[in-house]
């Protein structure tokens, strides 16, 4: 996955292994987990079927009234 963050004359791409996002999901609850060890698998093989068959995906694209502009990609 890829984050991507434009500010003025701030840009930077940040790249996060698919696993590591969906483990910070599991986590982002203190109480419980959002998303269980099997739910996470599935996920995975999910989200890299959808990279190799559609290649790079926009998931989000969110762009504030200042101009600052913020996506994650797959």
């Amino acid at each position: 996955m890829k984050v991507k963050v434009r500010a003025g004359k701030v840009r930077f791409s940040l790249r996060l292994p698919l696993r590591v996002c969906l483990w910070a999901l599991s986590r982002a609850d203190g109480e419980g987990a959002l998303l269980c060890r099997q739910e996470r698998q599935k996920a995975l093989r999910i989200l890299k079927e959808a990279k190799r068959t559609f290649g790079e995906l926009l998931l989000v694209r969110a762009e504030s009234a200042s101009g600052e502009e913020v996506s994650f990609i797959l």
